[in-house]
């Protein structure tokens, strides 16, 4: 989940990033990719929620 993030992060605010590599991250398709869109929610929620 960390490589989403990474590219959402560059994409949305592309001044914050100069470079940008990714190694490691699940390949698509991977094991629980369909999981990704609610875990990220949720977890954005606790981190604006308390």
């Amino acid at each position: 989940m960390g490589g989403f993030i990474a590219q959402v992060i560059a994409a949305e605010e592309p001044d914050l990033v100069r470079k940008l590599i990714l190694a490691g991250t699940g390949p698509a398709g991977g094991p629980g990719i369909d999981k990704v869109t609610s875990v990220t929610i949720q977890d954005m929620l606790k981190a604006t929620c308390g």
